[in-house]
């Protein structure tokens, strides 16, 4: 039986290899650079102790497969200032989100790609600016390092609102967008305030015109001519007008009219639908063809042209004329200057 003194001998020297084996792999983890299992803390930092008396507390926890998977060796990062509480050089956890408020000015500057002295603003980001065929009608991106604003642009009110200039504008403007009624509101209330205003009783007159009204516009016209007898424009489409009732006399004067104004337009297209009312179809189509000539632009030429050819019983040439009227009035009416839907629907019936 083993005495008591050689049990003690026997357990220190197993103490002692015990000790020498830990320290052997210990020294071969270091050397193989397996990085040593971390201690677990508690919220306070410290390492969990088991209470007292109880050694099962003590025991390591199950291994995790998770938290066995072998660390990648990567080169020491130096310690950057973190905000107050964080450690320096201390790495965030995965999953965590960076900070920039840990890192230092330059270390945020080289991360961006600028310098933070560098203060430049741009007015737009190159990804919502357009590419290709738009590109060339939109805003390109603007550099102000390159490009300083060298100009101010100031606008000013021409008129106020109520003045006589302003109501003129605004009513050029109503007739422009067929709005004829509002128009005509308009030149009466600037009537009230001055009844010989020339551009005002021209104005009403034209709109009058617009409205159907046939009557009222005559009236108009002869008021403009009393003023002004050598105002061609209000001459010629008062005579427009006499025509839907007496072409013939209408015809003879705009004859007349024409022979002191050769380069007029208006007459040309005045003398055609006159011509027109009385079955000449072919020398309507001669006159509007000349006015046409004259006004490249106008879609209202080309539209009577096709009106005319279509009383006339000339089909093939009738299309022709409103696919022309509905193409000029495209580039250059804003889809406006003629009746688009009425053509369309003549086209249709032509076909």
């Amino acid at each position: 039986m083993m005495s008591r003194r050689n049990y003690n001998r026997l357990l220190l020297l197993a103490t002692a290899m015990i000790a020498l084996t830990s320290a052997g792999n210990a020294y071969a983890q270091d050397a193989a650079g397996v990085p040593s299992p971390a201690p677990i803390l508690n919220d306070a930092g410290a390492v969990p102790m088991p209470p007292e008396g109880d050694l099962s507390a003590a025991q390591p926890a199950a291994a995790d497969p998770a938290a066995q998977q072998p660390v990648a060796a990567t080169s020491p990062t130096p310690s950057l200032p973190g905000p107050e509480g964080a450690v320096a050089g201390a790495t965030p956890a995965p999953g965590a989100p960076a900070s920039d408020a840990a890192l230092s000015p330059d270390a945020v500057a080289a991360i961006q790609g600028s310098d933070p002295a560098d203060d430049v603003f741009y007015d737009a980001d190159a990804v919502l600016l357009p590419e290709g065929e738009m590109a060339r009608s939109t805003p390109r991106k603007i550099d102000p390092t390159l490009e300083p604003a060298s100009r101010v642009i100031i606008v000013r009110k021409g008129a106020a609102g109520d003045t006589r200039q302003a109501g003129l504008v605004a009513a050029s403007r109503a007739i422009k967008l067929g709005r004829y009624s509002s128009a005509l509101e308009i030149y009466n209330d600037l009537h009230k305030r001055n009844s010989k205003d020339a551009a005002v009783l021209m104005g009403r007159a034209v709109a009058l015109q617009k409205m159907g009204h046939t009557d009222e516009a005559i009236s108009a016209y002869e008021a403009v001519l009393s003023q002004n007898e050598n105002n061609i424009e209000a001459r010629t489409n008062m005579l427009g007008l006499m025509a839907e009732h007496y072409p013939a006399v209408a015809i003879r004067q705009l004859v007349d009219l024409r022979e002191k104004n050769p380069d007029n337009v208006g007459i040309l297209a005045q003398l055609a639908v006159a011509e027109g009312r009385l079955g000449n179809y072919e020398n309507a189509l001669k006159y509007l063809g000349i006015a046409a000539s004259l006004e490249p632009s106008s879609a209202g030429h080309i539209f009577n042209m096709a009106v005319i050819a279509d009383q006339a019983g000339l089909k093939k040439d009738a299309i022709r004329y409103y696919e022309q009227a509905l193409e000029v009035d495209t580039i250059y009416g804003g889809n406006r200057s003629i009746p688009r839907d009425s053509v369309f629907t003549r086209l249709a019936q032509l076909r």
